[in-house]
């Protein structure tokens, strides 16, 4: 962590910009990029709408004293530093958000790896959806952030499953496609704005896009476990040990999705060849950081 985040926020909670840390191409630069702009889309959009920040694990800190009147952090906890950060606000500490205090984060260096550490969020997410312990609907929206991300690509499939009938929901399939050109060009914006050259930036965005897409079936079948009510952690990461290994759904989902492109209207294989396209590019461009 860069600056002093205490002399900023005294007691309360500090929520920093995330920035990659010493380059590294391939994966872990695309997903660093990534990971840079989902926090500051996150917490730039909160503070936006006058919402509070809730601390995470990375970039945050608390004073002692503003951690014991919210009860402490509990390990036992599903998503720890969430159900923590929702606790901090519900004692009256009001976290901010600064990016004159700069957090250098560093990610799982395999696609794998990455998959492992994605799944047991999203099934946490699920074990706290399941088990209700949210008390507002913020705390709601918040939760649901991360699994609406992960859904973009099932939802763009029902536009356009629908969208083969229905005007209306043609027009919703046009509105998810200007929505993802959208962002995309926000995330260009931003990866330059971090010094990135405009090329760079394109192949960067392009890249992490494409990640977050293939690993989309994984994570919402961790997702489903964790509704179901499983009650494991998940597969091991380097902070959790134990449960079972990830399922590698992406290529039955990407044959399922080229098998039903050969017999759907326009809209709809145009949707489903996304899956397989991302898929091919991701062990293409990434074929040596995979296991």
């Amino acid at each position: 962590m860069e600056g002093d985040a205490a002399q900023l926020c005294g007691c309360c909670s500090v929520g920093t910009a995330w920035r990659p840390a010493a380059p590294a191409p391939g994966l872990r630069e695309a997903v660093a990029a990534a990971t840079a702009f989902l926090a500051a889309l996150l917490y730039r959009g909160r503070c936006l709408l006058g919402l509070p920040v809730v601390f995470l694990g990375t970039g945050s800190s608390v004073s002692r004293a503003a951690a014991s009147a919210a009860g402490g952090w509990r390990e036992d906890a599903i998503l720890e530093d969430v159900e923590f950060g929702f606790r901090l606000v519900e004692a009256g500490c009001r976290p901010c958000y600064t990016e004159d205090v700069v957090t250098r984060v560093h990610v799982p260096p395999s696609y794998r790896a990455l998959k492992l550490q994605q799944a047991r969020w999203m099934r946490g997410v699920g074990q706290a959806l399941a088990s209700r312990w949210w008390r507002s609907l913020d705390q709601l929206a918040y939760l649901l952030y991360y699994p609406a991300a992960a859904a973009w690509h099932p939802l763009l499939l029902a536009a356009a499953v629908l969208g083969a009938s229905q005007a209306a929901a043609l027009a919703a399939l046009a509105a998810l496609a200007f929505t993802a050109a959208a962002v995309g060009a926000v995330y260009t914006k931003f990866l330059v704005g971090l010094g990135y050259g405009p090329a760079k930036a394109v192949r960067l965005a392009g890249a992490s896009s494409a990640l977050g897409l293939v690993m989309a079936p994984s994570l919402l079948a961790a997702l489903a476990a964790g509704l179901a009510g499983s009650s494991e952690w998940g597969a091991p990461t380097p902070r959790r040990r134990g449960g079972g290994r990830p399922l590698d759904v992406e290529p039955l989902y990407a044959l399922a999705c080229a098998v039903a492109a050969a017999l759907a209207p326009w809209q709809l294989s145009l949707a489903l060849l996304a899956y397989p396209a991302a898929l091919l590019y991701v062990v293409v461009r990434f074929g040596g950081e995979l296991a």
